[in-house]
């Protein structure tokens, strides 16, 4: 029996040596990043000596006042509390992202990256690095590459499928985007409000007018108070053909309507008061 149980011992001990040389090696910030995030004043983080899930919440809800300094004291914060934690990492990225100006990118890029090398299934940060090459470098096909991965790793997320579909009509590619936001909706469901308004922004820029106004209706049906959506179905309302077309009364109430929802959207605004000014030269 003692024989056995020393047997066992030793079993138990090889195995949690082998464990332990596969175990993935420590995060090591890139010489970059590390200079920069050294430069860093984490005392302007109110809770930087609080531990890093702590300084990290605060963090996300500096980024959300757009304290853009003070979100990056407590992301840094939190790192030194615990330099493998992705969410500091990935909001260590938003900060530099957000600046995109000198080495903005290549500090935000550094630092998703980081994020991902930690935890490879971190959608949002597979996102917002797609974001980050397509709206700062301008990139879009190598956008796609993670945003497609966003879309593989959580199919039933209406962001990743938005991204993906956004990012194919932006370079052009109105037939892939059709595509992917058919997949999208028949992967989620007709529950997506934003899905429908993404769609139909495509069918509108391939000219397809009419979908354009079913698409629009379907997103007012989940979301009636979506001012962009009504201000979509008034412009594809004035293209469309046959029983999509609506009366000039119709439009002006789908312009009045965005505005009355979302007055802070000039565009709104604009288009209303062109609408009103083409109805009187027509008079």
């Amino acid at each position: 029996a003692m024989k056995l149980i020393l047997t066992l011992i030793l079993a138990l001990a090889s195995v949690a040596r082998g464990a332990e040389s596969d175990a993935a090696a420590p995060y090591t910030f890139p010489p970059d990043l590390r200079a920069a995030l050294d430069r860093v004043d984490v005392t302007r983080c109110a809770q930087h000596k609080a531990g890093h899930r702590r300084a990290n919440s605060v963090g996300v809800e500096l980024l959300k006042r757009d304290a853009l300094d003070d979100a990056l004291a407590c992301f840094v914060a939190s790192l030194r509390h615990k330099m493998d934690f992705p969410p500091a990492l990935y909001g260590v990225g938003e900060t530099f992202a957000r600046r995109a100006s000198g080495s903005g990118f290549e500090l935000a890029k550094l630092s998703y990256e980081g994020a991902l090398s930690i935890w490879p299934h971190y959608v949002d940060a597979h996102i917002a690095l797609g974001d980050a090459w397509s709206r700062i470098r301008g990139d879009r096909m190598r956008a796609e590459t993670h945003y497609k991965r966003a879309v593989d790793l959580r199919p039933r997320d209406a962001l990743s499928w938005e991204a993906l579909a956004n990012n194919q009509r932006e370079r052009g590619a109105h037939a892939l985007s059709i595509e992917t936001y058919t997949r999208a909706i028949d992967s989620i469901g007709n529950g997506s409000a934003g899905l429908f308004y993404g769609f139909a922004r495509t069918l509108q820029a391939s000219g397809k007018y009419n979908e354009c106004v079913q698409k629009c209706n379907k997103a007012l049906d989940i979301a009636s108070e979506y001012g962009q959506a009504w201000h979509l179905l008034a412009l594809c309302s004035l293209d469309a053909a046959g029983g999509h077309r609506a009366s000039d009364a119709d439009v002006e109430m789908y312009f009045q309507k965005a505005v009355a929802l979302e007055p802070e959207f000039a565009a709104h605004h604009v288009d209303l008061a062109w609408h009103m000014y083409n109805i009187s030269a027509g008079e």
